[in-house]
């Protein structure tokens, strides 16, 4: 389970290692060990820098907060003078590569942070100092996620992989105007425990991991860069939809953030910006620099746990074959724009179902009576049987529509809350509606029909998306009392 301490509060991310990288300045650091927890800093970016580089000995600690000092000179020169700012943002560039090579030299941190982890948190903070300014929030960090810094220059290219192998960035030579830092993080922030949920604003089913990739500074690349996400292919939390009987990998694409402007989209690319949803689904390209075999979306456990349960999976891979899926063979995308990343089936759909109705007075196999005027409580269910969530506030009907011709009577209506495929049903208690008064005496159904536009399903689906009771009016006159 991941440890979570209620004196070190909220949700997020980074530990960061350096990047394997084609550029001389990144280095490789070890992947993060076992269970890390949550902890979201006090005080300014600035008292958090010097906080973590006060950790190096006194030497190198001397010369680390003598350079920041120096950059912050030279940043507050460069708002009003821009070739001053270009200094600084070099002066940024050198300060945080020399960082991350003297981290390993730092003192124990605290709250069980690793010394890579440290410098590398460093790396990001006096980033977001130069470029989102010096009264940006310190971001909550989780000191346990699998993430990455790296540098890039215009001149050469740079591959940039997590320590895990799950998520990475490759460069060509040429892509960026200037000196450039990339972080790659995975995403904890929030809980994307229900089936098809993560940090994308789209109805389409999102498939574990989960990274966020950054850039200092925030341009359009000069060049496409290959990007890539492993998603979940071993274990049964979060596995994907309909296995063992349907196969849906090869469905999966890599997708993230719609940019604002379309001058980033990607040549080839899906936008979804309807109903609520802001993605672009990336066209299948190949990569060779991460490795999914057995990626699995579980709470850490303890370390024997973890050892036991990693034995089992090597074995498990021995005896079982595996199925060659594109997206899991070296499969990625190519964008312009930085943001959350993750996999997400582009052909799912909901599959809203009626799994219940009930009506009082009890209409069961015998004649349910009613009169024009008649109070009748409905009782009902929806659930989700799809591969896509339905979206929120999915209207639905109620129809009073008799057996033989004629005008059918609308005479309720409703909202189905969001619904995640597997997850808990949208339950209706007591809904009341009424007989419409001018109704004529014969044979009628009470109607429920369910996914009214949004996002829609196909026919084959539409058949269980309704469900009806039927009635039979007896009298034009409504009843007394």
């Amino acid at each position: 389970m991941k440890t979570r301490f209620a004196l070190l509060v909220t949700p997020l991310l980074l530990l960061f290692a350096v990047a394997c990288s084609d550029n001389p300045a990144a280095s490789k650091l070890a992947a993060p060990r076992g269970a890390g927890f949550e902890i979201t800093p006090t005080g300014t970016l600035d008292q958090n820098i010097v906080t973590i580089l006060t950790l190096l000995p006194k030497g190198l600690e001397t010369a680390a907060t003598t350079r920041w000092a120096n950059l912050k000179a030279k940043y507050a020169l460069g708002l009003s003078d821009p070739a001053q700012m270009a200094v600084a943002r070099q002066m940024l560039f050198d300060l945080s590569a020399w960082v991350t090579m003297k981290g390993p030299n730092m003192d124990t941190p605290p709250n069980n942070e690793s010394k890579p982890a440290a410098a590398s948190r460093a790396v990001l903070y006096m980033s977001m100092y130069v470029f989102t300014g010096p009264g940006t929030p310190p971001p909550t960090y989780f000191t346990g996620a699998d993430a990455v810094v790296g540098f890039v220059t215009p001149g050469a290219a740079a591959t940039i992989v997590t320590p895990t192998a799950h998520a990475g960035v490759a460069f060509e030579a040429g892509s960026v105007a200037e000196n450039t830092i990339v972080v790659v993080s995975q995403n904890n922030s929030g809980d994307f425990t229900p089936n098809c949920t993560g940090p994308l604003q789209t109805l389409l089913c999102q498939y574990p991991q989960f990274y966020t990739f950054e850039q200092f500074p925030h341009t359009r690349l000069l060049k496409g860069a290959k990007f890539s996400v492993c998603h979940i292919n071993g274990g049964s939390n979060r596995a994907p939809l309909g296995l063992p009987d349907i196969h849906i990998h090869d469905r999966f694409r890599l997708a993230h953030d719609k940019p604002a402007n379309p001058a980033d989209y990607t040549p080839g690319s899906t936008i979804r910006d309807q109903n609520g949803e802001s993605i672009e689904i990336l066209p299948l390209t190949t990569q060779s620099f991460t490795h999914c075999d057995d990626v699995e979306y579980t709470p850490e456990a303890p370390v024997i746990t973890q050892a036991l349960t990693r034995m089992g999976r090597a074995l498990a891979r021995l005896l079982t074959p595996k199925s060659a899926y594109a997206i899991d063979q070296g499969g990625g995308g190519v964008s312009f724009f930085f943001s959350n990343f993750n996999d997400v089936d582009p052909d799912g759909r909901p599959d809203r179902a009626v799994q219940s109705f009930t009506a009082s007075p009890v209409c069961g196999l015998l004649e349910c009576l009613v009169h024009p005027g008649t109070h009748m409580t409905l009782n009902y269910t929806v659930a989700n049987m799809g591969f896509a969530a339905t979206g929120d506030g999915v209207p639905g009907i109620i129809q009073l529509v008799p057996v033989a011709e004629g005008t059918s009577s609308l005479i309720g209506g409703f909202g189905v809350a969001q619904l995640y495929p597997g997850g808990a049903p949208f339950v209706m208690t007591n809904q009341d509606v009424t007989i419409p008064i001018d109704a004529s005496p014969g044979d009628y159904f009470i109607k429920l029909t369910v996914g009214i536009g949004l996002f829609p399903e196909i026919p084959a689906d539409l058949i269980n998306n309704r469900d009806s009771i039927p009635v039979t009016i007896v009298s034009s006159v409504p009843p007394i009392g």
